[in-house]
Order: C-alpha cells, then sequence, then structure tokens
C-alpha cells in the first residue's frame, strides 16, 4: 500500500442550505412547514472517519462528514416566528483562509429586522451572512478532523433550497474563487444539486448577482450541476435563475411542491381576482389545471372540480367580476423531486446512502402509484409520457402558491398579472 497517499488525506463534505423561512428546528413546534428535501438529503449523507479507499488508482485515507445550515431568514434557535424583533448590526462578511480572517468588506446594512432576511435575503439572517457563516463552519470541522494537519483535498457536495439555492451557488463561486481557502489544500465542488432556486434579492428584487452575493454557474463552479426547477410557480417575487451549465430537470408543481416544506394536512389555498387586475390568471388554470373558468355572476354559483372550489362574486363587467378559486393538494410532490435529485447525486459519487427507500429519520417519504409513474417517466427523461401524466398529478398534487393573505406583515403572495414567471439564467 502506497503510505504516503494514505497520509493525503481526502475530506468529503455535504454543504446543505435550506430554504427561506425553512428550518428542521421549526418542524417539532408544529404548524410552520415540513421537512424540505435539503434537510431529508442531509440526514442520509452518510459521515465515515478515516476510512481507506481506493481514489483515481491511489489509496487514500477519506473522510465523510455533511453541515446543515438553517433557512435564510431563520434565527438559530428560533421558535418559528421569524419576523418579529428587531436586531442589531450583522456581523461583517469575511473571508476565511487557514482559520484566519484575511478580507472584511463594508455591510452597508444596519439595524434589519428579521423579515428582511425572509422577505429580501439581507440582513444577519440573509443569504451573505448564512454564506460566511457556513466558512466558519467548515473551517471548524476540518481543523476537528484533521488536527490541524493540512489535509490535500477536500470535495464538496453542495444542495440549497430556494434562497438556500442562492447560498449554494454563492458558496460554489466563493470556493471557485478562493474566498475560502485552507493553506495549500486543493478545494473543488465536486456536484451543485438546486432546487427551483428563487434569487429575489434586495428591496427592488432581482434575478442576477446582488452585492455581494454571486451565482455564476460557468467557468468550473462545480463539476456537476442539476437544477429541478417548478413549472407552476408564478408569484411575482419569486423568480428563477436558472444555470448555464449542467442539467434541469422541470417538473409540475409549486417553489415548495419542488423544495419541499408543505405541511401533510395543509390548509387549503384560496385566491380572489379579476381579469383587469390579473389578465393571465385566468388563461393559466383553464390551459395548465385543465379548469373550467367560465365567467360567473352570482355569489350562489359553486363549481367544485376536484380539489378545486371555483366562486364568482358579480361586479359591474365581466372584467371586475370577482373570480374565487380554493383548492387543497395531496402531500407527496416534493418526494419525486427528492428521489430525482438522489439518483442524479448518487451516480455522480455523492456520498447518500445507495436505495433511498420510503422513510429517512422514521419520516415517511413513499410515493404512491401514480407519483411513482410520473417519477419513472423523468427518470427516463420520457417527456411525452410525463406530460401525458401531468394533469392529474398537478390537479391532485400541486399548490397553488400565491395567495391574497397578509401573513404577519409580510406582503401577500401574488402572481404575475400575465401569469408568467420571469426567468434568467447566470
Amino acid at each position: 500500500m502506497d503510505t504516503v497517499a494514505v497520509g493525503c488525506e481526502l475530506l468529503r463534505v455535504g454543504m446543505f442550505f435550506d430554504g427561506t423561512g425553512n428550518s428542521r428546528d421549526h418542524v417539532p413546534v408544529g404548524g410552520v412547514t415540513w421537512h424540505t428535501n435539503v434537510d431529508l438529503l442531509e440526514r442520509i449523507y452518510l459521515p465515515d472517519q478515516g476510512k481507506i479507499e481506493a481514489i483515481n488508482g491511489q489509496s487514500r485515507k477519506v473522510s465523510y462528514s455533511s453541515i446543515y445550515m438553517r433557512g435564510i431568514g431563520v434565527r438559530a434557535n428560533s421558535d418559528g416566528d421569524d419576523f418579529l424583533g428587531w436586531y442589531g448590526l450583522p456581523r461583517e462578511p469575511r473571508v476565511i483562509s487557514g482559520g484566519k480572517l484575511v478580507h472584511i468588506p463594508s455591510a452597508g446594512i444596519v439595524a434589519l429586522p428579521t423579515g428582511t432576511g425572509l422577505g429580501w435575503g439581507a440582513g444577519p439572517e440573509g443569504v451573505e451572512s448564512r454564506v460566511l457563516e457556513s466558512y466558519v463552519k467548515l473551517e471548524s470541522y476540518i481543523r476537528k478532523v484533521t488536527g490541524g494537519i493540512q489535509p490535500c483535498d477536500i470535495w464538496l457536495d453542495v444542495f440549497g433550497f430556494s434562497r438556500g439555492a442562492v447560498a449554494a451557488r454563492d458558496f460554489a463561486n466563493g470556493v471557485k474563487d478562493q474566498e475560502f481557502s485552507y493553506g495549500s489544500t486543493n478545494i473543488r465542488t465536486k456536484f451543485l444539486g438546486l432546487f427551483d432556486k428563487v434569487s429575489f434579492m434586495g428591496s427592488g428584487g432581482n434575478t442576477g448577482n446582488h452585492e455581494g452575493v454571486y451565482l455564476n454557474t460557468s467557468g468550473n463552479v462545480s463539476e456537476i450541476i442539476v437544477h429541478i426547477t417548478a413549472k407552476d410557480e408564478i408569484r411575482r417575487y419569486f423568480p428563477l435563475t436558472l444555470t448555464m451549465s449542467g442539467e434541469r430537470i422541470e417538473m409540475v408543481g409549486s417553489h415548495s411542491d419542488i423544495g419541499g416544506g408543505y405541511l401533510p394536512n395543509s390548509p387549503p389555498s384560496t385566491f380572489y381576482f379579476t381579469d383587469m387586475a390579473y389578465p393571465g390568471v385566468r388563461k393559466y388554470f383553464e390551459s395548465r389545471w385543465g379548469l373550467s373558468m367560465q365567467y360567473v355572476v352570482s355569489n350562489d354559483k359553486i363549481d367544485v372540480d376536484g380539489d378545486f372550489i371555483i366562486r364568482g362574486a358579480p361586479g359591474d363587467f365581466e372584467s371586475t367580476s370577482e373570480t374565487i378559486i380554493q383548492n387543497t393538494a395531496d402531500h407527496g410532490l416534493q418526494f419525486v423531486s427528492l428521489r430525482l435529485m438522489h439518483d442524479r447525486a448518487v451516480s455522480a459519487g455523492v456520498p447518500f446512502r445507495a436505495n433511498i427507500g420510503d422513510s429517512i429519520d422514521g419520516k415517511s417519504i413513499g410515493i404512491d402509484k401514480d407519483l411513482d409513474n410520473y417519477y419513472r417517466a423523468l427518470c427516463r427523461n420520457d417527456i411525452n409520457q410525463a406530460e401525458i401524466l401531468e394533469l392529474e398529478i398537478r390537479k391532485r398534487y400541486a399548490h397553488i402558491s400565491f395567495n391574497n393573505e397578509t401573513n404577519r406583515g409580510v406582503s401577500p403572495n401574488l402572481p404575475e398579472p400575465d401569469a408568467v414567471r420571469k426567468v434568467a439564467s447566470l
């Protein structure tokens, strides 16, 4: 055995960035959110310390571990109500090299409430702060495992959902640009897995790079990139930023149908609208969901279509008559995207358990026959078969993510008036 190679240690670390407002600590609180796919995948990233493996024909000492980062806008050890309370000055952004602070740019943000992390992705619980926090945790893990001895290589598998996917992309860019380094250790991102990346950042929002946050996916940011996106997300403040390289899998569902977080028995979603204010929404429901949305001018008229209730309220004209639509959705669509990401990652060498099974840490992730057929069509890249199955999958399992409700002082989740999601690529 090559003792020199064995002494040249390889660390492989999974970095998992949860979505905006999501945290595994919130789930036991009840009535807030359920486990996201980022949370679930981190639980099956297999830890192993100091085993000897053949890597590229050499015997190497390899250690595996994972680091979970709570979602953007979520305080550590919070009770799930992260819109409340004001915070003081955020920690200044920092670049870490071998445990030393080597650069401290100005943050330029003072006394922001937690809601700025949830709404803008900024401040002490925002994207930039969360990535910097992840650097600190990663550096601490490296020192703990190696005892201060510099490893030869560090391989990173990075996953993120929503603005956590923004953090994941920023993290991977930071590694590429050596914002995070550990002496002369060779550090690279092997796999970048993204669930429906939403890049709305700052008070104005945008779909591209934000000051201090870099999202580019060209230029060898990661050896493999997989991005699973939502076909049915049309909220105004949920623009999608695609990757310039890698694989994109587009599937039925709204944002959290892809990344997870909906409660198994989530309450019905309700949206009321007029054609004058939202000229594209009626066509969206008719063409995408196969619903009959004729004008209704009676408060007594209620149309029931499966899990949907459609009701009209009278107006002076058809364009001002209000339509109210409500739907309930079965739980389980997130487990299709969970399986797709797991499959792609395992085939790329990510150390997840090989068989994802029907439960993770006692949490059921099983799918029924209909979802399994849809999953298998997507696995085969059989777009025609997937599209045949989409309508019934959408009507039974997909959530309507937009509504008119103001939640704890935060603006309602309204759709784009034309019902078309804004999309950019970086």
